[in-house]
């Protein structure tokens, strides 16, 4: 996950939003724009998500942002960098025995699979790609 420059594109870093500092793992996003905090739908699929993981021990629950395609609904922007079929094959890789360390974990289909493979133990024994909220009992 390097760019050019051969620097990181999955960075960690604290953020304020409502006051409250969480952890925060961006993707390399549009330069013309900050990373800014999930829309209230979104944030109550991952929660849902982290329910189903809490109830179902043993069922392998990842939630995935799948990337930035050009498709219909977003007018086949030409800034996205994304194919159709990296999402799909993502999945694919997700649903594997090599990707079980991504278990209640956040991603973003775009990102490497060998650099995340490589942080596995970190990524595994951290809060580092959970989503959380610091500050609200839920």
């Amino acid at each position: 996950m390097a760019d050019a420059s051969g620097m990181s594109n999955i960075t960690s870093f604290t953020k304020t939003w409502h006051s409250q500092p969480y952890d925060f793992i961006s993707p390399t996003p549009p330069k013309s724009s900050p990373p800014s905090p999930p829309s209230p739908p979104a944030r109550a699929a991952l929660k849902l998500a982290d329910f189903i993981a809490a109830e179902n021990p043993d069922v392998h629950v990842v939630s995935v942002q799948p990337g930035w395609v050009p498709t219909e609904l977003n007018g086949y922007q030409k800034e996205a960098t994304d194919t159709v079929d990296l999402p799909g094959q993502f999945y694919i890789w997700l649903a594997s025995d090599e990707a079980k360390f991504l278990k209640g974990k956040f991603v973003w289909s775009n990102w490497d699979a060998k650099e995340l493979l490589e942080r596995a133990e970190e990524i595994k024994s951290s809060k580092l790609l959970t989503w959380v909220v610091d500050g609200v009992p839920m």
